[in-house]
């Protein structure tokens, strides 16, 4: 993702302030720490997201929580952390999931055209429902942006749909 502006020093700062305070564990979790003032950095951190590379996160899975961290990397001229997929790799998984990856395969049965996404969005995250792919298999959809989730090498299909390279 590239950033749309250039960033202020002023910015800058509370970037570097923001990145001091984030633990993060690849392919696991990212934490959000609170500045001096009490304020969560997390609204902050999609705030700014949304001003220096037009991202607003669909949810707060950790595939957004991945790409809003990076893009502060960005922003500050450090490099990314967990491992972005290639465009080709994410169009690839994308296809999959649309059903339109050329193979004759029709879409993926947990995912949802509406809202781009690996079953209910975020719902799913918390409380699944089943599906039951085309072999019978029986999946917990994730409840993630597969938009987001599919830029990420790391990250997996719930129903092993997705290539890693």
């Amino acid at each position: 993702m590239s950033i749309a502006s250039k960033v202020t020093p002023e910015q800058r700062v509370q970037i570097e302030g923001i990145l001091a305070r984030v633990g993060y564990t690849p392919k696991l979790s990212v934490t959000w720490g609170t500045d001096h003032d009490g304020e969560k950095d997390w609204p902050k951190a999609t705030r700014m997201a949304r001003e220096l590379a037009a991202y607003k996160p669909t949810s707060s899975c950790l595939a957004c929580h991945f790409r809003v961290l990076n893009i502060l990397r960005e922003a500050i001229d450090l490099p990314p952390i967990g491992g972005e997929a290639s465009e080709s790799l994410r169009t690839r998984r994308l296809n999959i999931c649309r059903g339109v990856a050329g193979d004759g395969s029709d879409a993926c049965p947990a995912y949802r055209s509406a809202t781009d996404s690996c079953g209910r969005l975020l719902v799913d995250a918390f409380t699944s429902e089943v599906v039951v792919m085309e072999d019978g298999r029986r999946i917990d959809p994730c409840g993630c942006c597969v938009g987001v989730k599919a830029s990420f090498k790391f990250f997996t299909c719930p129903a092993n749909k997705w290539p890693r390279r």
